[in-house]
Parts: C-alpha cells; sequence; structure tokens
C-alpha cells in the first residue's frame, strides 16, 4: 500500500480505509490512493485537465508508480467512447459552480447516470473545489438521500482546498 503525502486529510485517509470495506474495496482502493496522490502531488487543476485530455481515466494510468484505473469504474466528465457503461464505482469531478464543469452541472450527470445504471452503481465519490452547503441541500440533497434509500447507493464528496492539492471529506449525511 502507497502512503499519501501529507498534504491529504486524515478524513479522507479514513475514506481510504473505508474503501477497503466496501464490496469492491478492494478494486477501489488502488483507484482512490491513485487520485488522491495524483493530486496531492500534482494539484486538483492539473488533474482535471488531464483528465479533460483523455490522460486519466476508467483505463488510464495517472501514475507511474501505482495501478491503473479498473474497469469498474466510471468517470464524470470521461473522454471515453465507453459512455454507456455501468459499472459498482463512479468518480465526479467538478470544477467551480457555472457551466458544462460546475457542481450543478456534474451532480446532474451523476443523477443520469445513476438512472441508467440503477442497481448496478452503488458508490459515488465527487471530487470539488466549490461547494455551498445551502444550494447542494435545496438542489441535490432530497433526490441523492432518495437515491441511497430506494438505491442503496453510498456518497462521498471530496473538497479540495487551497492549495488545489489539499483534500477534506465534506461532511454530508445521508
Amino acid at each position: 500500500m502507497q502512503k499519501t503525502p501529507n498534504t491529504i486529510h486524515d478524513d479522507v485517509r479514513r475514506l481510504l480505509d473505508e474503501a477497503e470495506a466496501w464490496k469492491c474495496g478492494d478494486h477501489i482502493y488502488p483507484i482512490l490512493d491513485s487520485i488522491l496522490t495524483t493530486i496531492s502531488t500534482i494539484g486538483y487543476g492539473s488533474f482535471l485537465d488531464g483528465l479533460l485530455d483523455g490522460l486519466f481515466g476508467p483505463h488510464a494510468n495517472p501514475n507511474p508508480n501505482s495501478s491503473p484505473f479498473s474497469p469498474i469504474c466510471d468517470v464524470i466528465p470521461s473522454k471515453s467512447s465507453k459512455k454507456s457503461a455501468c459499472h459498482p464505482v463512479l468518480m465526479a469531478f467538478s470544477k467551480g459552480d457555472k457551466g458544462k464543469l460546475g457542481f450543478d452541472a456534474i451532480q446532474n450527470k451523476v443523477r443520469s447516470h445513476l438512472a441508467k445504471c440503477r442497481g448496478v452503481t452503488k458508490f459515488v465519490i465527487c471530487f470539488t473545489d466549490c461547494w455551498d452547503s445551502t444550494k447542494f441541500q435545496e438542489n441535490h440533497y432530497e433526490g441523492l438521500l432518495n437515491l441511497k434509500k430506494v438505491d442503496g447507493v453510498n456518497f462521498v464528496f471530496v473538497l479540495v482546498g487551497v492549495p488545489d492539492s489539499v483534500l477534506a471529506v465534506c461532511p454530508v449525511k445521508f
């Protein structure tokens, strides 16, 4: 197991530990560890640029010293030609609060993906550099809570801080 840099907050490390307990934890741990390590090394902005350029994705290797993304993971946004796939884990990445990569736009894509992949996707990890608790509660919380109750989908939100290599789990209770 690779040690993550000190810029990763303790609650994100606990997220890694919890990932091992999930049914697909053996598969998601290397993916999540690789993402966290890459973001803490190059920054969230550079990671997201690489994701949009197709350098990182479900079958790409974001860190030469780590294992590649496993095919059990879907990614939003993605340049993958396999957009119709449904896998147990969904990783979503947003930037800002407006535009096609904005938090609301990405959350809408997450909900569309979960509707299409009902019963298959069970874990959603959302990374964002923009968090508005009031807006989240008004626009997304009830819908995601319903997905948790009805379909058993688990959600984790990871907030990118300042500098953009500092990560912390955002407290959302479902």
